[in-house]
């Protein structure tokens, strides 16, 4: 991603400034406002460490904006922790976060921005839930012991926590900001934040549904699956100009699958898989990855004929998915899960080789 090349000078000169400062002076609030947005830009370009070494310049000159320096640095943590790599690190970044908001939230805070901090901490609690999740759901599948069970039930338990926590959330920032129409910016933003979270919830009834073995605790697994599709399926029917519109079809394919329709899955993925609008970006995106799952696991649609396997099929086509969306995505869930389905298919391959002489002695 390119620095945000225009406004480097600038960022640059404060940040100077700041180091030779003795001691910094106290700076007016059209000063102070237009640095916060500078701090925006520099966020959404991607220039994270900019962007806190502003802050921290603004923290010492302002110290009586301490909240609104607060919920900048966290929506900063946030957005770094999405492109972190590394786990141990991405929840470092949530967990930073999390300090600012409480904090924020803390002390005396302006109304226009409370139920939009609160929203945030919650999301983070969310996302911190399903960091948990992701260490106790091996990605190759093991016998379960009693120490697993225990891990999965706590899992479960802060997912259910994380979720009441965002519904009662999202719910104060919906009165707080009232009837959303019209097509103006400020509006579609929140819009997209509050269809951000009611896919979160959706998702988070699926998670949920997974800390249930599909053998040995298939009725729980079961109803909690059937609650995620509900979820999704109304999101589903919202408007196509929505990218959540899109994004619930996508799970509303992989939900199919799991249901054991894996060919109403595979008609449900297909419009996405050809589609190239960028408001299907993301739902074809994770339609890519679902529609793995559904061939590995499931095979060909049976009214057409294939001249590979679906392990061959399944490698090239992971490949295909890390080529267009590794740079940006490397790190998400679907990034693993496509690596390991490419594990499995070329094991799964090299297992059907026929056997050498040497390997016969």
């Amino acid at each position: 991603m390119k620095r945000f090349a225009a406004l480097m000078p600038v960022v640059s000169l404060f940040v100077g400034f700041a180091a030779v400062a003795q001691p910094p002076s106290p700076i007016p609030e059209t000063v102070f406002r237009f640095d916060l947005a500078l701090v925006d830009r520099l966020r959404e370009n991607r220039d994270f460490d900019l962007a806190l070494a502003l802050l921290k310049r603004l923290e010492k000159q302002a110290p009586d904006r301490g909240p609104d320096v607060n919920f900048a640095s966290a929506q900063i943590r946030v957005e770094q922790s999405r492109s972190e790599p590394d786990m141990n690190q991405r929840d470092k970044q949530r967990k930073l976060a999390k300090a600012d908001l409480l904090k924020m939230l803390s002390g005396e805070v302006r109304s226009d921005i409370a139920p939009e901090a609160k929203l945030l901490l919650a999301q983070v609690d969310m996302q911190l839930a399903q960091s948990q999740l992701s260490q106790v759901l091996p990605l190759v599948k093991q016998p379960p012991t009693p120490q697993s069970t225990a891990e999965k039930d706590k899992a479960r338990k802060s997912l259910m926590e994380a979720g009441k926590k965002l519904a009662s959330a999202v719910e104060d920032y919906q009165k707080s900001v009232g009837e959303l129409s019209g097509k103006s910016a400020a509006a579609l933003a929140r819009q997209a934040s509050i269809d951000r979270v009611r896919l979160d919830l959706a998702e988070n009834e699926y998670n949920m549904a997974r800390t249930y073995s599909a053998q040995r605790e298939a009725d729980d697994r079961a109803k909690l699956v059937k609650k995620a599709s509900a979820a999704f399926e109304k999101l589903s029917g919202e408007e196509d100009t929505r990218s959540s519109t899109w994004i619930a079809r996508a799970w509303l394919g992989l939900l199919y699958r799991e249901n054991g329709e894996p060919q109403k899955a595979r008609l449900s993925l297909r419009p996405l898989l050809l589609d190239v609008r960028p408001v299907t970006a993301q739902a074809k995106r994770m339609a890519r990855y679902f529609n793995m799952q559904v061939i590995k696991y499931d095979g060909f649609d049976p009214t057409e004929k294939n001249t590979k396997t679906p392990d061959q099929t399944v490698e090239e086509l992971g490949s295909a998915w890390l080529r267009d969306y590794g740079a940006r995505f490397g790190s998400t869930p679907e990034a693993s899960g496509v690596r390991m389905l490419m594990v499995d298919s070329i094991i799964g391959q090299v297992s059907k080789l026929p056997k050498t002489a040497l390997a016969e002695k």
